[in-house]
């Protein structure tokens, strides 16, 4: 039996200089506590992703501290950007970017049959992810490559293509009409989509693709439905944000600040293994 693909996702970092402490967590130490589960836990991993608002506030200081802290992890890694990072703070300050042709931070790892496809939903100015005609056609071509060459496809993105039927909604992928499109134009098997952003554990269907939301490494968000009463979550609300977006507080001394998505193709009633955390629940 050949060896499961294994993915590693962690997103939303939000990390500052250091020592910076955000609702009662310090940025720093929850990340250094998800790398030191991913080395020690899953080693073996064929590629870690870091998908997106790697920084804050797009502090230069916090990109350099965020390359400092990862080169410590001995695995093959990509990074992708989020609607609170800087494109170009970025670019000047990390190492090692995976940048494609046109400038935008997106790219491709082979990994066995697997073409992983990291795709910049990233926009100057924008909260809600943007792909334009030139993102869209990068990730044609790149699913043209993998039905020529047989090849199955996993597409990584920071911002969630699904709706929630929460209030983050507003907040997620702009018309993921044009992303489904594409998708489903290509003709290539894709066992999984995986995004992060709207910093809830979820997963789902999506145009008839498996999809998977993940908590966000610095602090996760509680679901929010319809009808859910804000005063039975125990929350703290983000200033200039929605009341409605609860964000729940997590304790520091816990270690479940890494979020991982492992894929191993497994039929479609039992595909895709979601872990969080040291927790480790998997449904």
């Amino acid at each position: 039996m050949s060896k499961p693909t294994k993915i590693i996702v962690m997103s939303d970092l939000h990390l500052g200089a250091a020592g910076t402490v955000q609702y009662g967590l310090d940025t720093a130490e929850r990340f250094a506590k998800a790398l030191g589960d991913a080395a020690r836990l899953y080693g073996d991993a064929d590629l870690c992703i870091f998908a997106g608002d790697i920084a804050d506030e797009a502090d230069p200081a916090a990109y350099r501290l965020f390359e400092d802290m990862r080169s410590r992890l001995d695995m093959p890694q990509c990074v992708l950007l989020g609607n609170h990072d800087d494109r170009d703070v970025y670019l000047a300050h990390g190492r090692d970017q995976m940048v494609d042709a046109n400038g935008f931070v997106q790219g491709v790892r082979e990994i066995g049959e697997t073409r992983v496809i990291m795709l910049d939903s990233s926009e100057p100015g924008h909260v809600e992810g943007v792909l334009c005609q030139t993102r869209l056609d990068w990730l044609a071509g790149e699913l043209a490559v993998a039905r020529a060459t047989h090849q199955k496809a996993i597409l990584v993105l920071h911002h969630n293509p699904q709706r929630l039927h929460m209030p983050v909604d507003r907040y997620s992928l702009a018309r993921p009409e044009a992303l489904l499109a594409v998708l489903k134009a290509s003709g290539v098997e894709i066992p999984l989509i995986i995004a992060g952003h709207c910093h809830i554990t979820s997963a789902g269907s999506w145009g008839g693709y498996a999809v998977v939301s993940i908590s966000g490494n610095q602090h996760r968000v509680g679901p929010f439905l319809t009808g859910m009463r804000a005063s039975r979550l125990a929350t703290k609300v983000r200033p200039n944000s929605p009341s409605s977006w609860p964000r729940v507080r997590m304790p520091q001394s816990t270690s479940t600040a890494m979020s991982i998505a492992i894929s191993n193709f497994l039929p479609p009633c039992s595909r895709g293994s979601w872990i969080n955390g040291r927790r480790r629940r998997t449904f």
